[in-house]
């Protein structure tokens, strides 16, 4: 079995980071440097809202350009990377919701802008999962662990989305970012690296500092996808501790319980054995005694007729003509 696959959450940011180098591009291009090459990539980007969850099994999916007001250099770009249609049917039998194909989408921006720094040789199967506008945050973050079996099999779950995205409030002529936005992304962070991921699916427990950072959530839902694969973590055994401790002294009761039937059990053998044997030596002590017993009766009888009588020296013989 190979090793498993990491899940990633990229902040995509401008599509002009496919055309451009800086320091986000160049980390990208380590980070693909670093791990294990993927055999085939699960994207969810915050680009493909649907109504309903839906995913592409194209064996060529079609690059998106899906943006506007861009250099025609950006629109230049085709992301020609094959699709992996066996997995997209295998990976709907794992979904417990309802997962229907659609190809009238592609790749997007949010995934071959970010892809085409990672594995500029477009030679890794790609195929992209929708983001349903209508369902809950716990509904996503479920999906994402349902999913995450693919990670064993050498799947890259590839969310690319931003934790902050409020285009309302973006101010190119400000250096770095604001204190609100850069305190949000300190408080998602933080939650991961304790991996009280609960937390991060009610982002609303960040206080006021949501509303600032996005308005609508299909930014930030990716990421809900790649921490999906989280099911033993330190808050859900926090959170459910007396289910666990209950479960485990239930467990202890049973042991003990099953050893001490087993012991009760070998004693009614022994003692049963030991009535066998009892019964078998009654039965041949009252044979014992029925035989003397008749002897004695025959003696009696012998001395009160006065007979002479010998035993027998040698056995009786039966003659034949």
């Amino acid at each position: 079995m190979m090793n498993r696959i990491p899940a990633m959450f990229i902040g995509h940011g401008s599509p002009m980071n496919a055309i451009e180098k800086n320091s986000f591009t160049l980390e990208w291009e380590k980070i693909a440097e670093k791990i294990a090459k993927p055999k085939a990539i699960l994207s969810v980007s915050a680009h493909w809202v649907t109504k309903g969850t839906k995913v592409n099994d194209e064996q060529k999916p079609k690059t998106i350009h899906d943006m506007y007001g861009f250099p025609e250099e950006l629109y230049r770009i085709i992301y020609n990377a094959p699709g992996a249609s066996e997995l997209a049917h295998e990976m709907i039998q794992h979904v417990s919701r309802e997962v229907k194909v659609d190809n009238g989408w592609g790749i997007d921006h949010g995934t071959w802008s970010v892809l085409c720094r990672m594995y500029p040789q477009a030679d890794i199967p790609v195929f992209q999962l929708s983001i349903d506008r209508n369902a809950p945050a716990e509904e996503h973050y479920t999906i994402g662990k349902e999913i995450s079996y693919l990670r064993d099999k050498g799947v890259m779950i590839f969310g690319s989305g931003n934790i902050v995205h409020n285009l309302s409030k973006v101010n190119f002529e400000m250096q770095g970012g604001y204190p609100w936005a850069e305190k949000f992304d300190e408080y998602i962070k933080s939650k991961i690296v304790k991996k009280q991921y609960e937390d991060v699916i009610h982002y609303q427990s960040a206080g006021e500092l949501y509303k600032q950072a996005f308005y609508t959530t299909e930014h930030f839902y990716p990421l809900l996808y790649v921490l999906g694969g989280g099911i033993l973590t330190e808050d859900f055994i926090t959170k459910h501790m007396r289910i666990i401790l209950f479960v485990f002294f239930l467990i202890i009761f049973f042991i003990a319980n099953r050893y001490n039937c087993m012991q009760k059990l070998k004693e009614i053998d022994h003692l049963q054995q030991q009535a066998r044997d009892l019964r078998y030596e009654a039965i041949s002590t009252s044979s014992e005694l029925t035989t003397n017993s008749r002897e004695s009766q025959v003696e009696e009888l012998v001395k009160e007729q006065g007979l002479n009588m010998e035993g027998a020296k040698e056995p009786p013989y039966e003659l034949y003509k």
